[in-house]
């Protein structure tokens, strides 16, 4: 979000887009953060170190403290 944040000025500019870039890209960021849920995403990260079966198991860090 940030570097498409970064880069919206620009594409308005150079599109001559009518329509406020930054302030759309700001609202799906805000959406996007709403709409995860840390506790489930933490819960998803250890059953998968749990159920992982691979050589990587100990370098995977998906919840890491």
């Amino acid at each position: 979000m940030h570097l498409l944040r970064s880069i919206a000025p620009f594409f308005k500019d150079t599109f001559n887009i009518n329509t406020d870039l930054v302030g759309v890209i700001d609202q799906w960021g805000t959406g996007f953060v709403a709409e995860i849920n840390y506790k489930q995403e933490a819960s998803n990260a250890e059953s998968f170190m749990e159920i992982s079966r691979t050589p990587l198991k100990d370098s995977i860090c998906s919840a890491c403290s």
